[in-house]
């Protein structure tokens, strides 16, 4: 059997981007000052509608958009592949935040949601993708990720 994986390579804005991580981290934040439990629904929406469907349809993103078009576009052909095991690794400790809360697992659920803001914070303040360097680290040792 021959498994071919095709690397997914369209128009990225950067800038949208960084926007789009800075609103997740500011997300997280106004969850933890405020503690309304629709941020988070809003987070797990944002994340699955952007993997699963189309990005246009979250409201982050809509956001985002709205505030690039009054910037300059810089859009380069890069692999879209990083980005969407980024967005899965984010959906999934998102969710396990929900999970160790419901569990009553406070201390390890903080723990997961303050790994998240910085990485957000960083990707947006510094251009550095942990998701996608995980990505580049992983395909460097040879492991093929099939699927997402």
């Amino acid at each position: 059997m021959n498994n071919i994986i095709k690397s997914k390579y369209t128009l990225i804005d950067e800038n949208q981007i960084r926007i789009v991580a800075a609103l997740v981290a500011l997300t997280i934040v106004a969850y933890v000052f405020l503690g309304y439990k629709s941020l988070l629904l809003l987070l797990i929406y944002h994340f699955f509608v952007h993997i699963y469907l189309a990005p246009l349809f979250s409201p982050l993103e809509i956001i985002a958009n709205g505030i690039s078009l009054l910037f300059n576009h810089n859009k380069d052909n890069n692999d879209t592949s990083e980005k969407e095991f980024s967005s899965h690794l984010a959906l999934f400790i998102i969710s396990g935040f929900i999970v160790l809360e419901l569990f009553e697992f406070t201390k390890l659920a903080s723990t997961l949601i303050l790994l998240l803001v910085i990485w957000k914070i960083v990707e947006a303040s510094m251009k550095i993708c942990f998701g996608c360097k995980l990505y580049q680290y992983i395909k460097k040792n040879g492991i093929e990720i099939v699927s997402l």
